[in-house]
């Protein structure tokens, strides 16, 4: 797990450089920090040769063919993506690498894009350290989409509902899911803390008392992977997740105010934490839910980031800003064995092995 401790050390560093060496015109966080932490973050995903099912992409991709067929496991975008990948290579070691690469410089990029407005080296950090990294080598396809959905927030913030709407269709095309997004999309426009949101989270809380009569109804509409999911015995996500997903939920009610007259686009990013948050609650009941998060998760990041930069002042903002990075860092501790069911980090790459042991 060592490799994963150093990470997180190295990218916070670095994006805590970036940030203090900031283009003093558009007050973004450094560029080239920015890129040293795409590099380590791609070579240290693109390298590994397990972690979750990333040896399962591995048969597969050994399997991709002219005549290969999916039968259903794997959507038609997903599965074409593989075969042009094979087209240039056939060591699976080269998609490992390719879909790192597309899926960080996704994130870190859309992060670095509005640095100016919180600290770039907290939403980095906690892109790490709430786990979703090592997700991201576990479930690549969902991954995939929901990192090209994330690239696109600039069309999200601006409105842009057709287009929004047709890069989801094309990100379903690598993951079903990505639907969930045109949902989203227009529930992330309301006002903040409105009577539309209490609605919201009452519905949550009713769904989940109700969560065995509505599974057996939507199975019998539905079926297929809907019947699945009802007869899941994964269990649900624990609380300390649950937790962690509602601190900054909690803190961006207290510091609705100032939120209200800092960036206009922020109340996206709330909404948005609420609506993972609820996911995440849902998922209590059954973890297959908590994948949805996958998509909502990464807006998180920038709310927390920005509230520690505006909604604090002083010595509050540092204490804040302190307890976040302790409190997550004992997170990842706790749950990166659990996630990567204490198997050990491997790679092919000689120096990344050498620093692991």
């Amino acid at each position: 797990m060592t490799i994963f401790y150093v990470t997180l050390l190295l990218v916070y560093i670095f994006s805590l450089l970036a940030r203090c060496i900031c283009n003093k015109r558009s007050k973004k966080a450094s560029i080239f920090f920015m890129i040293i932490v795409c590099v380590i973050l791609v070579l240290v995903s693109g390298l590994r040769i397990n972690v979750g099912d990333t040896e399962m992409y591995i048969y597969s991709y050994s399997l991709i063919g002219p005549g290969y067929e999916s039968n259903g496991a794997y959507e038609p975008g997903f599965v074409l993506f593989f075969k042009l990948l094979k087209q240039i290579s056939s060591d699976p070691q080269f998609m490992l690498i390719v879909t790192s690469l597309i899926i960080n410089v996704c994130i870190i990029f859309t992060l670095w894009k509005y640095s100016n407005q919180y600290y770039f080296e907290i939403a980095t950090f906690l892109y790490i350290a709430s786990g979703y990294i090592l997700v991201t080598m576990n479930g690549i396809r969902q991954c995939l989409a929901a990192a090209i959905i994330f690239a696109c927030t600039p069309i999200l913030l601006k409105g842009k509902t057709k287009l929004y709407i047709f890069i989801i269709i094309l990100a379903c095309m690598f993951h079903s899911s990505a639907f969930i997004m045109i949902p989203i999309y227009f529930i992330s426009r309301i006002k903040p803390w409105s009577k539309q949101s209490i609605l919201l989270i009452l519905a949550t809380i009713i769904a989940m008392l109700l969560y065995q009569p509505l599974m057996g109804i939507a199975s019998a509409i539905l079926g297929g992977k809907i019947a699945e999911y009802s007869k899941s015995t994964e269990g649900g996500a624990s609380l300390i997740r649950i937790a962690i997903y509602f601190v900054p939920v909690i803190l961006s009610y207290l510091k609705r105010e100032e939120l209200s007259k800092g960036w206009d686009k922020i109340n996206i990013f709330t909404n948005i934490t609420l609506l993972s948050s609820l996911v995440m609650l849902f998922s209590s009941i059954n973890w297959v839910f908590a994948r949805f998060s996958l998509y909502l998760e990464p807006y998180t990041f920038i709310l927390l980031a920005y509230m520690i930069k505006n909604c604090f002042k002083g010595s509050e903002r540092r204490v804040i800003y302190y307890f976040t990075i302790i409190c997550y860092t004992l997170f990842f501790f706790v749950e990166c064995p659990t996630n990567l069911n204490n198997i050990p980090y491997k790679t092919n790459f000689n120096l990344i092995q050498f620093l692991y042991y």
